[in-house]
């Protein structure tokens, strides 16, 4: 469940900083406390629908925009790459092994 908190966070991210907001000026339209954003944003905090909905309405964009998986349809090579490695970040050894052989065989 965290891979989700933490996709759902590097949304908040790009959408804030597209933007150009400060995890303060986006804390202080959505009622929350900046601290609170940035664990939002590393998937460090569990936001409510409601925080959630508050946050897309401070951002300005439709709460289906933070929630959307199917933006990785569009998603850059950067961005792709980003959301890879958080994954890979939270497997063990022999998960990473296997993982590599995988890839190895899609060559």
């Amino acid at each position: 469940m965290a891979d989700i908190y933490e996709w759902v966070g590097g949304r908040i991210r790009q959408v804030r900083r597209r933007a150009g907001l400060t995890q303060a000026e986006l804390g202080e339209r959505a009622g929350i406390t900046p601290d609170y954003v940035g664990r939002i944003e590393r998937g460090r905090g569990a936001a409510t629908l409601e925080t959630l909905g508050r946050i897309a309405s401070a951002l300005n964009v439709p709460l289906r925009e933070l929630l959307d998986r199917e933006e990785i349809a569009s998603a850059s090579r950067e961005q792709l790459l980003r959301l890879i490695q958080a994954v890979l970040k939270k497997k063990d050894a022999e998960q990473l092994r296997t993982i590599y052989a995988v890839l190895e065989a899609l060559e």
